[in-house]
């Protein structure tokens, strides 16, 4: 029996989105089914990046900038971040108010996160208002074109996927929704339209949905994080071999260091030259080497920072 075409659509606005799919093994087995089509919508700035690097003739990439919310929208995202009772949340707004200060508009939004927060009735409110937020007219007329038979929303914290959420659950599409990260249930603020099924890493992450959102245990489904299937294959190469890439000793031990973010890079110098040091002068094992590996965008150390000494190596991606 013919079985029509089941196309999926999928917002990335994202590139640790992006890491979270197409590497997975979720990406593989839709793209190598001929009754699924797979609807990617990306900025213009990434077309050409996508398109050379995936390939599938059941993947098809729409371009579409300029997504937003109009003023209602944008409070009603404000005020939802501001339910969220957690201490990120507190953090954050205290972060704000001594980055551009505005003591009455902080006082304003603890009020409404001590007042509010503890509750999941505001949360029901703020979604019941959502009606009253247009459509995007550009997820409208993809949604026309296209006509989803389902939309996965890879990051449901993340307001562009809210605009296409709504738009979608409006048109009667289901939704399946997903979290950036771990941390995104308890630091993004709470989340504003919820997905017909949520997924989630762990049990932890399931326990926080619940709590701060609302949705029924039944909706939840744990996969563990999708972007750790490369991690569970067989290594590509041995050992051996990524040591003699990196010209390290294979019977050495390696010590993994990755600073964090240019502006915390002060910090990486003292703990990386204060390593080294105990290894040359003896107090740590001498079979040790530390391999520095950089962030993605994060600017390298300057060599006449670190300390001379042949127990070290740098890769950067």
């Amino acid at each position: 029996m013919f079985m029509q075409t089941k196309i999926i659509l999928i917002p990335v606005y994202n590139g640790f989105v992006s890491k979270n799919f197409f590497p997975t093994d979720i990406y593989k087995k839709l793209i190598y089914d001929s009754r699924i089509k797979l609807v990617v919508v990306i900025p213009s700035s990434k077309l050409e990046f996508y398109q050379k690097r995936f390939q599938a003739p059941n993947l098809i990439f729409e371009v579409l900038d300029g997504i937003g919310e109009n003023w209602f929208g944008e409070f009603l995202s404000s005020f939802s971040f501001n339910l969220l009772r957690t201490r990120t949340i507190w953090f954050r707004q205290r972060e704000r108010y001594l980055k551009f200060g505005n003591f009455p508009k902080f006082m304003l939004q603890r009020a409404v996160n001590f007042v509010f927060g503890q509750f999941l009735f505001p949360r029901m409110v703020v979604r019941w208002l959502d009606r009253f937020v247009p459509s995007d007219a550009g997820v409208l007329a993809i949604i026309d074109k296209y006509k989803p038979d389902l939309l996965l929303a890879p990051d449901v914290a993340f307001g562009i996927d809210r605009v296409f959420l709504r738009a979608c659950k409006r048109s009667d599409i289901p939704v399946i929704g997903m979290v950036r990260s771990w941390d995104n249930l308890t630091s993004k603020g709470t989340i504003q339209l919820l997905p017909d099924k949520l997924i989630l890493y762990t049990e932890r992450m399931q326990k926080q949905a619940i709590k701060y959102t609302g949705i029924a245990n039944d909706d939840i489904i744990i996969t563990g994080p999708p972007g750790y299937d490369e991690f569970f294959r067989p290594r590509a190469v041995t050992r051996e071999e990524f040591c003699r890439t990196m010209g390290i000793d294979p019977k050495q031990r390696i010590i993994l260091f990755a600073p964090f973010y240019d502006r915390f890079t002060g910090s990486a110098v003292i703990m990386l030259n204060a390593l080294l040091e105990a290894i040359d002068a003896g107090r740590l094992p001498n079979d040790l080497h530390i391999l520095v590996r950089y962030r993605p965008a994060t600017p390298e150390i300057p060599a006449e920072q670190i300390r001379k000494s042949d127990h070290v190596s740098f890769s950067q991606p």
